[in-house]
């Protein structure tokens, strides 16, 4: 995904076994202006990874973020009545990321959306807010939340893979931060929406070296 000085539109890349595949024209991206520290999580507890995008548009100006429905036929659909939206004060605010995750344990995950402004009395000084929104989405998809620890057997679990196994399929997520700046945070809890399945058959944790935990 471009940022908001880089001319062109965003590219979405699928990963085919280490080689990447240019899916952008079946994907249903935005078209124009920039995100800013995106972040992806199953909103809907569908299975499917969505995508929130702090936006930007052309000239600077704070335009509404959207999100990416994942549709599970590699293309989204696009969504802005969501609610999840900081105040737009027209040229003066920037997007300065976003950050998913279940913050009351309630099964649904919210985002917290940063902010940032200019003091008119400091032309030079940015000023910034954080905003939590609540998930507040009804339907009858269920999901599994998983503890992960820092360090299992000494070792980091940072983007470790978990396998979710349940009868009607298995799911992967990554361990760790699911936002833009991966590096900055670890989110020890892993939300993973699986839909209709009602039970869990097993759960694999396998982390960067290659080491199986289940």
């Amino acid at each position: 995904l471009k940022g908001p000085l880089r001319p062109g539109n965003d590219v979405l890349l699928e990963n085919r076994g280490g080689t990447f595949v240019d899916i952008t024209s079946q994907s249903n991206l935005p078209v124009g202006g920039g995100r800013v520290g995106i972040t992806a999580a199953d909103f809907n507890n569908d299975g499917f990874l969505d995508i929130f995008l702090p936006s930007v548009g052309t000239g600077m100006q704070r335009i509404p973020d959207i999100i990416l429905l994942n549709l599970g036929n590699k293309s989204f659909r696009q969504y802005t009545n969501h609610g999840a939206q900081g105040p737009l004060a027209g040229d003066i605010t920037y997007p300065s990321g976003a950050q998913a995750f279940d913050y009351n344990l309630d099964g649904k995950v919210d985002v917290v959306v940063g902010t940032r402004y200019r003091d008119i009395n400091r032309p030079d000084f940015f000023a910034g807010t954080l905003r939590l929104f609540k998930n507040v989405i009804q339907n009858s998809n269920n999901y599994v939340i998983v503890k992960v620890p820092v360090l299992v057997q000494g070792k980091s679990t940072m983007d470790a893979l978990l396998k979710v196994e349940t009868p009607n399929g298995n799911f992967f997520r990554r361990v760790g931060s699911v936002g833009e700046a991966r590096t900055q945070s670890f989110i020890d809890q892993v939300h993973v929406g699986i839909g209709s399945a009602s039970s869990i058959k097993s759960t694999t944790l396998t982390l960067f070296d290659g080491t199986t935990l289940r």
